[in-house]
């Protein structure tokens, strides 16, 4: 069984992970934004650099995902709810919501399924894989968003001083 301290080292452990996915993120897309949007007769890139921040946008993408998801929504359902028990991700995710800790769920699912298109790289759908990949850059600030959110959450209702002391 989790002891509420062990809840809120894994919450924070996950936001230093998610703050450095995000950097990442952040400076990928800086190298990236001169050839968006992305176009099929040009894909791929030529320039295997920007290939690779394109590579790295999508892991970091993914890995903040899972960091959220597996650590960061759990724990802080967990400590707000004062509740260990297991439930749903779906159930815990509408909880968050009606406590204002994300926007919507819609958006949460929205990047859950364009991850699961992303995933899965088809030569034969390039046209969809490019139509998403622009889908992502077009929109990856709404993510951002929505683990900022999250962060605050946690920042609103537990301040550093009520936080476990880091050893």
């Amino acid at each position: 069984m989790r002891s509420m301290e062990t809840i809120h080292a894994s919450i924070l452990s996950s936001i230093q992970e998610c703050d450095s996915h995000l950097e990442n993120m952040k400076n990928g897309f800086e190298r990236i934004r001169p050839y968006l949007p992305l176009k099929e007769k040009e894909f791929p890139i030529s320039d295997d650099v920007v290939m690779a921040f394109i590579d790295q946008f999508l892991f970091r993408f993914s890995k903040l995902q899972d960091s959220i998801a597996r650590r960061l929504c759990p724990g802080l359902f967990q400590l707000i709810e004062n509740d260990i028990s297991p439930h749903p991700f779906l159930d815990i995710l509408n909880r968050l919501e009606k406590l204002g800790a994300i926007s919507s769920v819609e958006t949460w699912q929205f990047f859950r399924y364009l991850r699961n298109n992303l995933a899965h790289d088809y030569p034969e759908s390039l046209e969809q894989n490019i139509a998403n990949l622009n889908t992502l850059f077009t929109r990856w600030t709404d993510f951002s968003d929505l683990y900022s959110d999250l962060k605050n959450t946690y920042m609103k209702y537990f301040p550093a001083s009520d936080t476990p002391e880091k050893t």
